[in-house]
């Protein structure tokens, strides 16, 4: 990821979700930057769709960021879509990131878990409704 002009760094989003998607929509809306975390060619094709130029792939079963992805984001947010994929992009970005990690859930996993693989907030929406996460970008 590349530092934009005024120096602002770009955010981090996993989106495998409708309210991930609509999260995208919204960043785009409001121009703010950011980059898509994806671990498989079929998701930059969806996303494409909606507009996202900038993705970064890894590899979940490898222990950090491809080389050459440029600076750590300043925030990230992880859509969750299994138990298994966030654990695994928790632990990427975690060691990633200069700033806090905010897991969206739809479902009931503990809290605990994704704490300790170093999520600072993890939040629960059955609606999908995330307009107010753009507050704290």
């Amino acid at each position: 990821m590349e530092t934009i002009q005024d120096g602002q760094k770009r955010v981090l989003v996993s989106a495998p979700s409708p309210a991930g998607e609509q999260f995208i929509r919204m960043l785009r809306f409001k121009k703010i930057p950011f980059a898509v975390l994806i671990n498989h060619p079929d998701q930059r094709e969806r996303l494409a769709k909606l507009g996202v130029q900038d993705f970064i792939q890894v590899d979940t079963k490898d222990s950090g960021f491809p080389d050459g992805v440029g600076e750590p984001a300043r925030m990230v947010f992880l859509f969750e879509d299994s138990l298994n994929l966030t654990c695994r992009y928790l632990k990427l970005c975690s060691s990633w990131t200069e700033g806090p990690i905010t897991v969206i859930s739809q479902s009931g996993v503990p809290r605990p878990i994704y704490r300790h693989l170093g999520a600072k907030n993890v939040i629960y929406s059955r609606s999908g409704e995330v307009s107010y996460l753009l507050q704290s970008v």
